[in-house]
């Protein structure tokens, strides 16, 4: 999962570095994993977009929709879309079917048109993690170590929110829902 904090607030990639080329199953567990992490870290529910270059046809994506659509009824999911009717269905995750559109778009998205990448999760793994790329810039090892931090602590709910000039944080949590101070 890579999140970014994008025109006041915050979408993630999915599927740009570690899985290559993802089976139907890795994908609709991509899809529900980061739908749970995108709700803990900015306290809105996911619209999970499962993109596909076409919207007809049996495909992997379309074998992973099916199976989150039928394991996880409660995902707002999205799937297969295109990306275009994806930003236009206001979706806020986007799973790639491959590396090789993923990575890319990620790139361009942070230096064509300043998305702030605030470090990669890695998710589904016996032991969460995270990883820093050899580009990594101070902002973004900043909120790495923040989702690290959040993530070991009792109260796992981060929730982050984009302002015009930076990204603040807040801990909430996650029994009663409050803000911790």
């Amino acid at each position: 999962i890579l999140p970014f904090s994008y025109q006041g607030g915050f979408i993630y990639f999915v599927g740009c570095g570690a899985a290559p080329n993802p089976t139907d199953e890795q994908l609709a567990e991509m899809a529900t994993t980061s739908a749970e992490s995108f709700k803990k870290t900015s306290g809105e529910p996911a619209k999970v977009a499962l993109l596909s270059s076409s919207k007809w046809g049996p495909s992997k994506v379309q074998r992973a929709s099916d199976m989150v659509r039928a394991e996880h009824p409660d995902v707002e999911l999205y799937g297969p879309i295109t990306m275009r009717d994806a930003i236009e269905e206001g979706c806020n995750v986007f799973v790639f079917p491959d590396l090789s559109i993923g990575n890319p778009l990620y790139k361009m998205l942070e230096r064509i048109f300043g998305a702030e990448a605030l470090g990669p999760e890695l998710l589904s793994l016996s032991e969460e993690m995270s990883d820093l790329s050899r580009g990594a810039t101070p902002t973004g090892i900043f909120w790495t170590a923040v989702h690290v931090a959040a993530r070991s602590l009792i109260f796992p709910i981060l929730v982050l929110n984009s302002g015009s000039s930076s990204v603040k944080y807040q801990l909430i949590d996650a029994n009663t829902e409050k803000v911790m101070k």
